[in-house]
This record gives structure tokens, C-alpha cells and sequence, in this order.
């Protein structure tokens, strides 16, 4: 049963498609005791029928799929995974994401209020969109007399950019980018035993960061944000069977 305040525009909506192109390398390279390998890939994306949540007063709000258009992601993905020496390892990777809309229009029946009417997207990024992210962890083990025990000492950096929005808003508005530092210790196999335990903290220097937006005050009258998680801590104690 569909809702009479729907208008008809909005009842149903088009299959997306989507043709995809990807293309890469894997290398490995070996430096005296080091051995490093590294990842890139290279993708673009033609989308067709691209859909979109639009938000809508129509005699009540509500949220329709529509199909907004055509859209032309690419981007580029590097991996690194560095063993410098027997006891240390560095992983990371770089993400760079670029979307553009070809074409992008709303579907406005006659007596509806739409978040973002009138808006020309064409031309415009994604709203959805993190343009770059990017991670980095180092692993320092320090072996101890029994076979296999030793001390880990892990630290990790994680870093999206800012989220950047559109004219749509919703659950495509934007907000700023951040960095988290993470770390943690491991005692693992402890004196030669099947018992391991790991200290570690998330979000070190307790960072207050944006992982949601929604908003919806032209037509709701709200913005909701939601944060993510302040600095945590945490113990693990493993058994290996």
C-alpha cells in the first residue's frame, strides 16, 4: 500500500548501472635484509541512473531513492608493506578518491519541498565523498628467551579528509577531516606458554571528530551529528589451543 501523499514521480526508480575499469601493479623489492612490497591500482567508474536520497516534504517528509543522474568516479589506491628488519615492519596505504557528477537534477513534483531544489550539481563532487585517506602502523618486536615469546610494541595513524558535502545536505553534508593515533603492547607466549595479553588505547590524544551529519534544517528543522569514540582502552588475553 503506498502512501497517498506520494506523488507519482516518486513511487518507483531506475537499476543503477555501473561499468567499472581497474588497473595495477604489485611489486617487490628486496634492500639488503629488507624486503618491501608495494600495491597501486588505478579505477574509473561510469555510473548510470546514479542513485540518490532525496528528502522531501510532499504533506509529510519522508526520504525516495531517485535516480539523480550520471556520475564519473576515479581514483588511485597505493599499499606499502616494508619488512626493514627481522623485528620491525612498517605498513601503509594512500586512498585518493575523486567523483564527479556528469549530470544531476532532483525529482520535484508540483506541491513538494525538497531539500537542495534548484541546486545545479553538474560538474560537482560527490557529496558523499572523503577525497583522501590514509593510514600508516609500525610493529617492533623484541624476542625473548623461550621460543616464540616476545614483546610487540605496535603504534598506528589513521587520517581521512573532510567529508565534502553538497548542496543536497542530508546524509551528504559535510564535515572536517581528522587524524587518530592508536597504539598497543603485546606480551605474547608469555614464558614460552599458549597465554598471550595486549594492552592497548585508541584515539590517543582523545580527539573529537565528526563520523555523521544529517542535515535537515531547511526542511526539518535539525542537524544531527554523531562523534566517534574519545580515547578507550583496553585489555586482551589469548589462549592458543
Amino acid at each position: 500500500m503506498v502512501s497517498t501523499v506520494i506523488p507519482a514521480a516518486l513511487f518507483t526508480y531506475q537499476p543503477e548501472s555501473l561499468t567499472d575499469i581497474e588497473i595495477g601493479a604489485k611489486t617487490t623489492v628486496h634492500v639488503g635484509d629488507a624486503t618491501i612490497r608495494g600495491n597501486i591500482a588505478a579505477y574509473r567508474v561510469w555510473y548510470k541512473n546514479l542513485h540518490q536520497q532525496e528528502l522531501a516534504n510532499c504533506g509529510q517528509v519522508a526520504s525516495y531513492v531517485i535516480n539523480a543522474g550520471d556520475g564519473s568516479p576515479k581514483g588511485v589506491e597505493l599499499e606499502l608493506d616494508a619488512a626493514l628488519t627481522r623485528n620491525f615492519r612498517v605498513t601503509g596505504f594512500f586512498n585518493v578518491n575523486l567523483a564527479k557528477f556528469d549530470r544531476f537534477a532532483f525529482v520535484t513534483p508540483p506541491g513538494c519541498a525538497v531539500i537542495g531544489a534548484g541546486a545545479n550539481l553538474d560538474g560537482k563532487t560527490f557529496g558523499r565523498l572523503f577525497k583522501n585517506s590514509a593510514g600508516l602502523t609500525a610493529a617492533y618486536k623484541i624476542p625473548l628467551q623461550a621460543a616464540d615469546e616476545a614483546v610487540e610494541l605496535t603504534g598506528n595513524w589513521y587520517y581521512r579528509s573532510r567529508k565534502i558535502g553538497d548542496a543536497t545536505a542530508g546524509n551528504n553534508s559535510g564535515f572536517p577531516g581528522y587524524s587518530l593515533f592508536n597504539a598497543r603492547v603485546d606480551y605474547n607466549n608469555i614464558g614460552g606458554s599458549q597465554f598471550s595479553a595486549g594492552v592497548w588505547v585508541r584515539n590517543i590524544g582523545n580527539k573529537l571528530y565528526t563520523s555523521y551529519r544529517n542535515e535537515v534544517l531547511n526542511l526539518s528543522g535539525y542537524d544531527v551529528v554523531s562523534y566517534g569514540d574519545p580515547r578507550t582502552f583496553g585489555l586482551d588475553v589469548k589462549y592458543k589451543f
